[in-house]
């Protein structure tokens, strides 16, 4: 029976997805050369809260489905300041990394871990643009409110 265990343990680890991790300015084929590592939610919290200036709604993510944790691999090529910058990683399936971005980005998501190829995204091409699906501009009016008033006696 231990030894069925071991066995069943080690089936399940050779089966857990495994994606390129790597996070480059400027530098494409680095990520593209990174080595697979295997998801954990350790792992998908530290990538999350690392995109998280660029994509605020990746702040509170956490995997929502059905237990065992499940993953995806993510690839997202985004501009800022100008720069291109490459990630990739692992998210949960449950995530929906490819959107919430303030940042002209491509992207895409893989629940098996192909190697990609220099083609895949183009990464010196015009960016595509996917910001959030609805945008609102609220107007505040402030009526009779007098301003604080701090008085200082020396």
């Amino acid at each position: 029976i231990c030894a069925f265990l071991i066995t069943l343990c080690l089936a399940g680890s050779a089966l857990a997805l495994q994606c390129k991790v790597c996070q480059s300015t400027g530098d494409y084929r680095k990520c593209v050369q990174s080595a697979p590592i295997e998801c954990t939610e350790s792992l998908v919290n530290t990538t999350h809260l690392y995109l998280t200036s660029n994509n605020p709604s990746l702040r509170y993510s956490t995997y929502s489905g059905v237990p065992p944790v499940q993953f995806q691999c993510f690839q997202v090529n985004y501009t800022f300041g100008g720069l291109w910058s490459y990630n990739m990683g692992c998210t949960y399936t449950t995530t929906k990394i490819c959107e919430g971005w303030h940042v002209p980005n491509k992207c895409r998501t893989i629940q098996s871990a192909p190697v990609p190829r220099i083609a895949d995204f183009n990464p010196h091409g015009s960016p595509d643009v996917l910001f959030p699906s609805r945008t609102e501009t609220h107007v505040v009016h402030h009526h009779g409110v007098a301003p604080a008033v701090v008085v200082v006696t020396r």
